[in-house]
């Protein structure tokens, strides 16, 4: 889950309040209580569908829900009462609402979105042109009016880029087509799919009617879940994956027996996804059968499955990050955030590696894309200082151990976010939480020719292919994947706290198998310090989405370490670098020591393409799912690995 709530109830004395957990709610009420929009029936329909598909997941085939209508006036408020248990109401995510939204003064929980949209004016033609140079000035412009829903992000963006235009505010979307309908403006502000030309003329709009074709703020709209019940967000997430996923494998509506089980939330979940693409169908079947006709799905447009031909970093808009602050935590159950602080330094689980952590043997000094993610949260949180880090290298087997127990605060080791280890990791028994990926990598060969191109091929039959041996870390996603496709015989399991590439040289093995960087000619002398014949195959046969990983129950400290990471990726969108970081917004929301947080994180390590060209551009050219998806955006959909 992008930003997982908290999982420990306020305290007194020695009396604790029991929390009882939503989807327990959820399946004891035998009913799904969902906030839906109250838009054009078509869009209506496509968010209620998505209910549907939590409630199929959560009750089984003969699942019940109940469809709640929220606008943006009450539906945080109608969230956090506990009148719904889950939003799916056209909701941005952003930084303030996953902090402090402004009208309930909590925070929220956030799925990945299922819906990229933007901003977009429609109406008067002269006067949309008008709205679409910005101009509420000029002579042919100064009587333009726009409608917009009140408390909406739309209206929060209104104020930057039109800060003249008067506003003509309502409750809804069809409140504002009642008011264009009746000349209270000229120009209808809202998302693409809610003010597109077909719901307006079916709404009886006639005459002339534009819709700019340009975007004015990014919208990717999101599932929202109360904080303090990780179980349940964790829950939807996955639900929401699972469209997703089988659609990506081709599964659809008729065949969805076909799809896999999972029981990390309990064997009376195990067939979650499986139901819920029974209910509803796969992604693209919701998205045909109810917004097709409203705004069609453009081929490699942002609501597409990404394939991994283009780039996947996204950043998450920030809203109103100056509008207050989080009130101090508890002291007797203070945020990691401000134990770090008090402390004076923070404590980094990484793993040497090349490209991603190398320490110099000479100085003692670390370098590396993971170490300058660790520099970036140190400079967030002391002022500007990348110094006061502990770095602790970490191997597969131990890291999440490591974590669970406060060795370290944050781990920034190549860590693949899956399924299980968002949920229910097995070496732990319990959930973490990460932020955006920051690196995709894949399931790679190399090997001695030709055993490089055998495991490439999958072959162990051929006469030159029957000796392979693929030497492989265990405690990771690579060691699982492998186990699934070449029998046990071809597998050389190999110690986590070695590198694995030591095996060609000490004869364990003539092929290994890692991420891109594991399996580089680089990281092969360097690390494993064979310098003989070898190949790198072409295949990846993982998605290995890695991320920055906090403890799932402290929601500051990961919220915090979430949007650092963003905030990078942001930076390099907007064309700010290292040199021009005082033009990153100021933060209030984390409190007055950190105003300046994202300033100072760039200023430390630059931006996200930066911290890529320093570190991995020689031995891996920026390229595929690792580059930026920036306008026109392309596909942002992608299923994540576990299911």
């Amino acid at each position: 889950v992008m930003v997982p709530g908290t999982t420990t109830g306020p305290t007194l004395g020695d009396q604790v309040e029991t929390v009882v957990p939503t989807l327990q709610k959820v399946r004891e009420a035998g009913v799904l209580r969902c906030g839906i929009p109250p838009v054009y029936d078509d869009a209506r329909e496509f968010h209620a569908d998505l209910c549907r598909a939590v409630a199929a997941a959560a009750l089984g085939p003969g699942f019940q829900v109940e469809l709640v209508n929220v606008v943006p006036e009450n539906q945080f408020s109608v969230l956090q009462s506990e009148e719904v248990d889950i939003l799916a109401s056209q909701v941005t995510i952003t930084m303030e609402r996953d902090l402090l939204e402004p009208i309930t003064g909590v925070g929220f929980s956030f799925s990945v979105p299922y819906l990229y949209s933007g901003m977009t004016f429609a109406g008067n033609p002269s006067l949309v042109s008008c709205a679409e140079n910005l101009d509420a000035t000029s002579a042919n412009c100064t009587g333009m009016r726009l409608c917009v829903v009140s408390s909406s992000t739309h209206e929060d963006a209104l104020a930057n880029l039109l800060p003249n235009a008067p506003l003509i505010r309502a409750a809804s979307t069809s409140s504002i087509f009642q008011n264009y309908r009746q000349n209270l403006c000229q120009v209808i502000v809202g998302e693409t799919a809610d003010i597109s030309e077909a719901v307006a003329r079916d709404l009886g709009i006639d005459g002339e009617y534009a819709v700019s074709s340009n975007l004015y703020s990014k919208e990717p709209l999101a599932f929202v879940t109360r904080d303090g019940d990780p179980q349940w967000s964790d829950f939807v997430n996955w639900v929401l994956q699972g469209l997703f996923h089988a659609e990506e494998i081709s599964i659809t509506q008729s065949t969805a027996a076909l799809l896999g089980t999972t029981t990390v939330f309990g064997e009376e979940f195990s067939n979650m996804i499986i139901d819920a693409v029974s209910a509803v169908g796969n992604y693209a079947e919701l998205y045909d059968r109810h917004l097709e006709d409203i705004v069609p799905r453009q081929t490699n447009g942002p609501n597409t499955i990404n394939t991994g031909s283009s780039g996947l970093m996204y950043s998450m808009p920030f809203g109103n990050p100056n509008r207050g602050a989080v009130p101090p935590s508890d002291e007797q159950n203070p945020s990691r955030l401000e134990i770090i602080r008090e402390r004076g330094f923070l404590r980094c689980g990484i793993s040497e590696r090349a490209i991603f952590a190398i320490q110099d043997p000479d100085t003692g000094e670390w370098s590396g894309q993971d170490v300058d993610f660790c520099r970036a949260l140190s400079a967030a949180i002391f002022d500007g200082v990348t110094n006061t880090v502990r770095f602790t290298s970490l191997s597969a087997t131990d890291r999440f151990g490591a974590l669970q127990q406060g060795d370290v605060d944050v781990l920034s080791r190549i860590t693949t976010v899956t399924l299980a280890r968002d949920v229910l990791e097995p070496s732990t028994g319990q959930g973490f939480s990460f932020a955006q990926p920051n690196f995709y990598d894949g399931l790679s060969f190399g090997g001695i020719p030709p055993y490089g191109d055998c495991a490439d091929t999958l072959d162990t039959r051929s006469d030159q292919c029957t000796d392979l041996r693929i030497c492989v870390t265990e405690g990771t996603t690579f060691f699982q994947r492998l186990s699934d496709i070449f029998p046990s015989e071809n597998i050389v399991p190999w110690s986590a706290d070695l590198f694995v590439v030591q095996g060609l040289q000490e004869g364990a093995c003539n092929a290994v198998a890692g991420g891109i960087i594991d399996v580089s000619r680089t990281n092969v002398v360097t690390n494993g310090g064979y310098t003989g014949p070898y190949q790198i195959g072409s295949s990846r046969l993982t998605k290995d989405p890695l991320a920055l990983v906090t403890l799932q129950d402290d929601q500051l400290w990961s919220s915090f370490v979430y949007w650092v990471n963003s905030a990078l990726v942001y930076a390099e969108e907007a064309g700010i670098d290292s040199a021009s970081s005082n033009d990153m917004p100021l933060i209030s929301l984390f409190g007055d020591s950190y105003t300046r947080m994202l300033r100072e994180a760039v200023a430390a390590v630059g931006n996200f393409g930066e911290i890529y060209n320093r570190n991995v551009e020689a031995d891996v050219p920026r390229g595929g799912l690792n580059e930026l998806n920036a306008v026109p955006y392309g596909p942002q959909l992608y299923p994540l690995p576990g299911l």
